[in-house]
């Protein structure tokens, strides 16, 4: 892994450094505002859009002490677009002529 990193430099890891925070901060802004969320379920799906899914709604549920029903419903939509976006991708990264390393790394 750290040829990997040797090989990308620096861009590559104050990307992954940076693109987490401001990903999860501009989720859940436009969640709540932009869709009039409450804050938590707000909370939830920036969440799970943007690490893991059903895994990092279902830890941040506890840690918030997020009533069933908000986090079972953030859970069933991240997973649809999950599903949606797994096709998606591919051809997204085709389309725009994407490096095949970066698309790599940007599906995975």
């Amino acid at each position: 892994i750290f040829s990997i990193l040797g090989e990308l430099g620096l861009p590559a890891i104050a990307v992954a450094w940076g693109a987490s925070p401001i990903t999860l901060v501009s989720s859940y802004l436009i969640g709540t505002r932009l869709f009039k969320m409450k804050t938590i379920p707000s909370l939830l799906m920036a969440t799970g859009a943007m690490w893991c899914g059903a895994s990092a709604i279902s830890a941040i549920a506890a840690v918030v002490n997020a009533p069933k029903h908000e986090y079972v419903v953030c859970i069933g939509i991240v997973a649809a677009g999950t599903v949606i976006f797994t096709f998606v991708h591919p051809y997204f990264a085709l389309l725009v002529g994407m490096d095949h390393s970066v698309a790599g790394a940007w599906i995975g």
